[in-house]
């Protein structure tokens, strides 16, 4: 699976990192010409793109599934969701010109707190720039580690030797 980066992915990647949260809440009031150009950005974001980019990439992970292992599905599958989340409220938004800090957006950080810990999400909320990077990072880096256990059957021992723990525990108890 190789990810495509779209013309709305990195337009939205440009405008979280660059940006503080006042600059982001303010775009459509400031009439600079740097402001100008990053409404450029926010036109780029193309719904039926986004669309069809999100239900491929996330047909190509279902596909895999039975693959991969539920911990690594669900790290792709936040990823998706992440991306998507962030890329709607653009689209959304840009119809009212207003542009929503995704770190103000509750669903969002709920999304997170599947996969994420306490100190993770923390850190991400505190940085005043490149949190959007910041997330992605993390969660990409969560999926490497995910598929070198696959790669390295890793995963397959670990289900191994729990099957025969609980096969060693069964035999205990009927020798009892």
């Amino acid at each position: 699976m190789q990810a495509k980066k779209s013309d709305s992915a990195s337009s939205t990647s440009f405008i979280y990192n660059i940006l503080n949260e006042d600059e982001i809440e303010n775009i459509y009031n400031d009439s600079s010409e740097g402001a100008q150009k990053i409404k450029v950005y926010l036109d780029k974001i193309n719904p039926i793109e986004f669309v069809n980019d999100t239900y491929e990439s996330s047909s190509k992970v279902d596909n895999y599934r039975p693959f991969i292992g539920d911990s690594l599905y669900s790290f792709f599958q936040l990823y998706i969701k992440f991306s998507g989340r962030v890329q709607h409220l653009l689209i959304k938004d840009r119809e009212k010109k207003i542009v929503t800090v995704w770190k103000k957006d509750q669903p969002l950080i709920n999304t997170l707190k599947e996969i994420l810990s306490d100190v993770e999400i923390d850190y991400i909320l505190s940085q005043e720039f490149n949190s959007y990077n910041i997330v992605t990072s993390l969660i990409e880096q969560k999926i490497i580690n995910g598929s070198n256990r696959v790669i390295s059957g890793e995963l397959a021992m670990d289900g191994s030797l729990s099957q025969l723990e609980k096969l060693n525990k069964l035999l205990e108890l009927k020798l009892k």
